[in-house]
């Protein structure tokens, strides 16, 4: 089976052209990322999806293992809701301090890394997906 590749282009669509397809996984792997990246409220459609994780992104006053167990609990949920084609869902939240050199400068800083461990649903297939990035302010690798 196929499924819509994201980011969607329509540009092909009004072209009379096939759009981008992807693989089950390849599609599930994409809107989790899509999840993940997405501040709640922002999307107006339902301003539930994704993480209010960003709210609190550039937060100094929550420590690494708070942050971690709250973007665990959130991601869950979110999951749950959201991605019905993924069962027995785990996930792990590692935190880490980074030295990152930008234009030669070094500086300090903090690695979000998610990987998610689950099956697909419909074959209970084993499936993971990870992620990694920096926060306050945002980088993706």
């Amino acid at each position: 089976m196929e499924y819509l590749k994201l980011p969607l282009l329509l540009e092909p669509f009004f072209e009379q052209q096939p759009i981008a397809t992807c693989n089950m996984e390849s599609s599930v792997m994409r809107f989790l990322h899509l999840l993940i990246t997405t501040a709640q409220e922002e999307f107006p459609v339902d301003e539930q999806f994704g993480l209010s994780f960003w709210d609190e992104d550039y937060s100094t006053h929550i420590t690494s293992d708070l942050r971690r167990e709250q973007l665990v609990h959130h991601l869950l949920g979110q999951i749950e809701r959201y991605e019905k084609r993924l069962t027995q869902v785990e996930v792990d939240v590692n935190i880490k301090n980074n030295q990152v050199s930008h234009q030669g400068v070094m500086t300090e800083r903090r690695r979000v890394e998610i990987i998610v461990k689950a099956r697909l649903a419909h074959s209970l297939e084993p499936f993971s997906f990870y992620t990694g990035f920096f926060i306050g302010p945002f980088n993706m690798d």
